[in-house]
């Protein structure tokens, strides 16, 4: 695998991380108390989460920190220690207008799928996962996979408080990209 310089890195692991998943739904009917994407990643100001992260390329960094830095109407701002990422809170899911979809798309339900317009699929591959991080057992994770020709992305969403784990591989022209996400602490009311 080669690496990437240090700010290359960071950009990519803030890009994968919080991008685990968009684009356009097509959804199956979701039972009666299923999560949402408002309650599977909770957009407030100052909700932030923190990531110890693993990866081969010696330049990524360890530790990185999501916070919702404000909301303008249904705009979300969230600061990754880049560029900030914006989202808009839709009837339907959280949209990510920069990557021209959704990182997710209502109603969430085992086996609902959505086109990306990379041409990438995405998929609640579970509604059940349990995993464990930041010395805390989070149960009912919903597991969202993200797949291509050129990535890989799984996303283990725990049901009010957010991403708690990112598996990613990238695989571009000129370099090969992975790295393990594992949720360190969160602040969400």
């Amino acid at each position: 695998m080669r690496t990437v310089d240090r700010g290359r890195s960071a950009i990519l692991l803030a890009t994968l991380l919080v991008a685990a998943c968009s684009g356009e739904a097509r959804s199956r009917r979701a039972r009666a108390g299923s999560p949402t994407s408002k309650t599977l990643y909770p957009m407030k100001v100052g909700n932030a989460w923190s990531y110890d992260v693993e990866s081969e390329s010696p330049d990524a960094p360890t530790l990185l920190v999501n916070r919702v830095s404000a909301i303008e109407g249904r705009r979300v701002i969230m600061e990754t220690g880049g560029e900030p990422i914006v989202y808009e809170l839709r009837g339907n899911g959280i949209n990510w207008p920069a990557k021209g979809g959704y990182l997710l798309r209502d109603p969430i339900s085992e086996g609902a799928g959505w086109a990306m317009r990379s041409g990438s699929r995405a998929r609640i591959a579970s509604l059940s996962k349990t995993f464990r991080a930041a010395g805390q057992v989070f149960q009912r994770c919903v597991e969202v996979l993200l797949e291509s020709p050129e990535q890989r992305v799984r996303t283990l969403y725990s049901p009010d408080v957010g991403p708690v784990f990112i598996e990613a591989e990238l695989h571009m022209e000129d370099f090969d990209y992975a790295f393990r996400a594992t949720l360190r602490g969160y602040q969400v009311e």
